[in-house]
């Protein structure tokens, strides 16, 4: 009686170390996160007489094409917004990724009235995130910029300019 019983013991703890065996447990994936920066610059230039109060100030906007694409900080609804004074050059991000895809955005400047004397650029660039992976399980971002032609650029560059009054030229005695 007592073999049989050392049997049945031995049968139940076989059967439950198959069991701790066999059990499938989930493993946690490191987390990837491929993350990049789009360039801007902004190019303004005046001729001719300038008034000392001028606005040297230019908002732009970074625009999701898709309301799921990762935006940068202080991003609301979709769009972030900046802006640069004078000439100057800045980066936007960083912007991160978690997933491989494709994520294409918009930017452009954002011009509402026009003030007398300005001139805009009114491009508007493309800008495209291929996320892949790497062979080493890693995440790869390439930013890809075209302008409006399709054309392919090393960035985003905004020109904008003031034409002031001509001088008046001193009356003959």
């Amino acid at each position: 009686m007592e073999t049989r019983s050392i049997k049945h013991g031995l049968k139940f703890l076989l059967v439950f170390c198959c069991i701790l065996v066999m059990q499938v447990l989930p493993v946690q994936a490191a987390e990837q996160i491929a993350e990049t920066a789009i360039g801007v610059e902004q190019i303004f230039k005046t001729e001719s007489s300038v008034p000392a109060n001028l606005n040297r100030s230019f908002s732009y906007q970074l625009k999701a094409l898709d309301e799921e694409n990762p935006m940068p900080e202080g991003s609301r609804d979709g769009v972030y917004r900046f802006q640069l004074k004078d000439s100057r050059k800045t980066q936007i991000g960083p912007i991160q990724y978690e997933h491989g895809g494709l994520y294409e955005y918009e930017l452009r400047q954002e011009v509402g009235e026009k003030e007398k004397g300005y001139t805009y650029d009114e491009t508007i660039y493309r800008v495209k995130v291929y996320v892949r992976n790497t062979r080493d399980g890693r995440l790869a971002c390439q930013l890809v910029i075209e302008n409006e032609k399709g054309e392919k650029t090393d960035g985003a560059v905004f020109r904008n300019s003031y034409q002031g009054s001509q001088p008046k030229s001193p009356s003959a005695v």
